[in-house]
């Protein structure tokens, strides 16, 4: 509000100035003001009579500042300060005190209403036409006054208010004619000044700080625009605000005009073909960073309403870069997956060993591919949620279509005539690191993607483990062979032992895998040599004719499961439950009653559901003392057992052991 020139104290409230209201006549007002004041002495201000001889003027001091002169105890009475200065309309135009000016001239319109001077009326609009000037000057002007000159806003919005409130009288005034000039529509001019004063700064080429690091014209107009616009409602938030009533609504005008000359902007950059940059940066800032960094600024948030903002892009326009978007996004993870695998088969075609790492073979294929699609992904994340969960849903169905092509490539390796371990060990650890990355993004993959992803790494990863499992067994083949026979049975070699010696050098070879591999093989290399040497028991290569050689073979197979028990415990295989198929088919050999076989194979069954009859008859086979109608009992019980088994939690076991000759 507007100040006294003699006092901090507001005018309207000042002791000697009255605010004027409607229908209020100033001349006759003040005229009568003073003749009343006239009858009493002017104390502190004129002159005084002296016997017919004026005394000089002079102005008494201040309480404050005088000094009782008779008693030092006695308080002295303080004088009225003299009335401030009525000031013309000239001066308060002047002056820039806009809402006063505009009261005297409502004041004059009320006087002069009725009266036929015409040339009062046209002094009287003419007075109007420069107070009204000289408002928009100040509100166009509104965002780069300084903090001296913010009345000069408050006044000129206190002026429009008047007049607002005036063209309202005069629009229900029934009983007389409104003036020429009437209504103003102050406030429609002024909401036509704040779209020039936002068309004007968002039209500006003015540069703005941070604009120069970006990388094309798009992306520096898009950000000029941005901070423009930000800066702009910052400012109004921080000090235009404070000069206006609440009922204007400042902020939110503001806002929604930044808003509509943005978005008018933001749809002329879209006419023209955008590359991807310039595509990505437009999506992050419609649905990012404007609507987040600008709308939900601390400052700004709890004066704008966002709810009430249109779309800065038609949705069509929109749905059209967020396709071009998804496009090239799709096409370059195609482009960049497809190399980085053809670079890995070109090192192996070369011969390149792969590298070692903390003593294990490892590839960066899996570093390349992940660190492909999380890198576009978290672009996409800046933009929005919905895009990033959209473009990682995309880019999982380019993962498939990836694991496509690499089980041809592990594939045509592990079909080399060479030996292509080193590559396999490599291999495994990224088909580990590929599914653990499945697994953690499961919720993007759609339709059956993910199940079909990770069918395809189990299968791979099955097939390199084989790979390096078969290369050992075949190492140990010869000594796999006497397994099951005479001299295994009676010890004339040293089968079992001999065995486990190059086992152990074979797990000492392979120690150039990550632990985690490492410790998969060696546990399917458990149960490999264990369906082996089941297998190699029932070929029929032994026959035991007497209890006393069915104990001796149960015990030999005994002592094998403990050696290979405690070999494979050192290594760390955590299949323990292998450790008892051996003994049960040591007990089953060892037993002579037909009852007790009996129930221990239809306990075998229970623990083991996947035997099947030729299981069976190929461990009978060994018991030669069974005769053939024994052996039919035995297996019709087996039958019957199976038939009564509903389910269980055992993993398989015998379906491994693969008999050619039925029996």
């Amino acid at each position: 509000m507007e100040t006294s020139q003699d006092s901090n104290m507001p005018l309207t409230t000042h002791p000697f100035i009255v605010k004027p209201v409607e229908n209020t006549n100033y001349t006759s007002f003040f005229n009568c003001f003073f003749r009343c004041r006239g009858k009493k002495e002017m104390r502190g201000l004129g002159t005084h009579s002296n016997g017919g001889v004026k005394n000089k003027t002079h102005i008494k001091m201040p309480f404050h500042f005088r000094k009782n002169k008779n008693n030092k105890n006695e308080p002295v009475v303080e004088p009225d300060l003299p009335p401030a200065p009525v000031l013309s309309f000239e001066e308060n135009l002047a002056q820039s005190r806009l809402a006063e000016a505009g009261l005297q001239l409502v004041a004059r319109e009320e006087q002069l209403c009725g009266q036929g001077d015409e040339a009062a009326r046209e002094r009287l609009g003419q007075d109007y036409d420069r107070l009204r000037l000289q408002m928009w000057e100040v509100v166009m002007a509104s965002l780069s006054l300084g903090d001296g000159e913010l009345e000069r806003l408050r006044s000129a919005v206190e002026a429009i208010a008047h007049q607002e409130e005036q063209d309202r009288r005069w629009k229900e005034e029934s009983q007389r004619e409104a003036p020429s000039w009437r209504p103003l529509r102050c406030r429609s001019t002024h909401d036509r000044q704040l779209w020039q004063i936002v068309e004007s700064r968002m039209d500006s080429t003015e540069e703005v700080n941070g604009a120069a690091n970006l990388s094309s014209s798009v992306k520096k107009e898009v950000f000029r625009l941005g901070k423009r616009l930000k800066d702009d409602l910052l400012t109004v938030a921080r000090r235009v605000k404070g000069c206006y009533p609440q009922e204007f609504d400042i902020c939110n005008t503001y806002a929604r005009l930044y808003h509509a000359a943005f978005s008018i902007q933001m749809r002329n950059l879209t006419e023209f073909t955008l590359d991807h940059e310039d595509c990505s940066y437009l999506l992050c800032w419609i649905h990012n960073y404007y609507p987040n960094n600008v709308l939900k600024n601390k400052e700004l948030q709890a004066d704008i309403n966002t709810e009430n903002l249109e779309a800065l892009l038609p949705k069509e326009t929109l749905t059209q870069l967020e396709e071009q978007y998804f496009a090239y996004k799709q096409s370059q993870i195609s482009k960049w997956t497809l190399k980085a695998l053809q670079t890995e088969e070109e090192k192996w075609m070369k011969g390149v060993t792969p590298e070692l790492t903390d003593g294990h073979y490892f590839s960066e294929l899996p570093i390349d591919i992940i660190q492909l699609i999380d890198g576009s992904a978290k672009e996409a994340k800046e933009i929005s949620d919905e895009i990033f969960a959209a473009l990682k849903s995309m880019l999982m169905t380019e993962l498939e279509s990836f694991f496509m092509s690499y089980k041809k490539y592990l594939e045509d390796v592990m079909k080399g005539k060479q030996d292509n371990s080193k590559f396999v060990k490599a291999n495994l650890l990224s088909i580990k690191q590929f599914r653990e990355y499945v697994a953690k993004n499961s919720e993007f993959f759609k339709d059956g993607s993910e199940e079909r992803c990770i069918l395809t790494l189990k299968h791979l990863e099955d097939s390199g483990y084989r790979y390096l499992i078969g290369i050992m067994q075949n190492s140990i083949k010869s000594l796999h062979r006497d397994v099951g026979t005479t001299a295994w049975l009676s010890c004339s070699k040293q089968v079992m032992d001999s065995l486990l010696h190059k086992v152990e050098e074979l797990l000492q070879g392979h120690k150039d895998m990550s632990p985690e591999t490492f410790q998969e093989l060696v546990g399917r290399l458990h149960m490999a040599l264990i369906v082996e040497y089941c297998r190699r028991l029932m070929k029929h290569k032994l026959k035991l004719r007497d209890e006393a050689q069915q104990r001796t073979a149960a015990d030999r197979i005994c002592t094998d499961s403990r050696k290979l028990q405690c070999l494979f415990k050192e290594y760390g295989s955590k299949d323990e439950w292998l450790n008892e198929v051996l003994g049960r088919i040591a007990e089953v050999i060892k037993l002579q009653d037909l009852s007790t076989i009996q129930l221990e194979i239809a306990t075998l069954a229970r623990d083991y559901p996947d035997i099947s009859e030729r299981h069976v008859a190929a461990l009978l086979y060994l018991k030669a003392n069974l005769c053939n109608r024994d052996i039919k009992t035995i297996k019709s019980s087996l039958t019957e057992t199976k038939h009564a088994i509903c389910s269980s939690e055992s993993k398989p076991f015998f379906s491994k052991v693969v008999l050619k000759k039925l029996l």
